[in-house]
């Protein structure tokens, strides 16, 4: 996406999304990212430029994006990540996350300067990020090198506001998330996932370990989950049954 390294091409500016603009922006752009109807790509002064536009659950439409609380962070690397709806972004330690808030991924009401200019403030409870993953309807971020912190679908039942945070006794090496699980690849090769089961009131533990390979990333939906090696080998599992274990890819 995109024809050199100060420019990008993308869908969806004014909410057309037949429409194709290029975007200048400074060599330090770090990231973009690409929800169901909207992209964002972070600029070099702590500002997220987005294309769709970003819908609220207030009836707000968000282009441009202010990172509230960040002047004093004077690293410009920002990480973006999207689900269906929303988007977040990590500068600094800190997390700020705007769009549809459908299942507590947003929780922090955005502040309109201007008709489609929000100042985003930082979510509450989440200091200390270092890595920042998004799902359809969650979010987690890595707030330690084996702690993992989440919010959204899966902890959205307690309150709209909460956030679960797990703890593993491995560093974490990778992170994905789904609408009703979260799993981190660890440095032990187990892939440790917490996920919300119907009806249940709190998050189940599943510990997997996908063929004894040495994991590199992982991959999950609501009830699968796969792993690829390093040798490129992927293993997959649903609802602890085997799918393939593994296949060379």
């Amino acid at each position: 996406m995109g024809s050199n390294a100060d420019e990008a091409i993308i869908p969806g500016r004014n909410g057309h999304l037949t429409m194709w603009e290029r975007v200048q922006f400074s060599p330090q752009r770090r990231s973009v990212s690409m929800a169901c109807s909207s992209s964002c790509v972070a600029l070099a002064d702590h500002r997220v430029c987005c294309f769709g536009p970003v819908h609220t659950a207030e009836g707000g439409a968000i282009s441009d994006v202010v990172l509230d609380g960040s002047s004093g962070v004077e690293d410009d690397r920002v990480q973006l990540c999207a689900g269906s709806e929303y988007h977040c972004a990590l500068l600094g330690g800190r997390v700020w996350c705007w769009g549809y808030n459908r299942s507590g991924q947003v929780r922090e009401t955005p502040l309109f300067e201007r008709a489609t200019v929000a100042r985003v403030r930082p979510m509450a409870g989440v200091v200390g990020a270092s890595g920042l993953y998004c799902g359809s309807f969650a979010a987690c971020a890595t707030t330690s090198a084996r702690q993992l912190t989440c919010w959204g679908s899966f902890a959205h039942f307690l309150a709209p506001e909460s956030s679960q945070t797990f703890q593993f006794d491995s560093d974490i090496v990778d992170v994905a998330v789904s609408s009703s699980q979260a799993c981190a690849l660890l440095a032990n090769r187990t892939v440790i996932c917490h996920r919300r089961l119907p009806e249940a009131r709190a998050t189940t533990r599943f510990s997997y370990r996908l063929g004894g390979l040495e994991l590199v990333s992982v991959y999950v939906g609501d009830k699968w989950v796969c792993g690829l090696s390093s040798a490129g080998s992927l293993a997959c599992l649903r609802d602890a049954v085997v799918l393939c274990m593994p296949t060379d890819i």
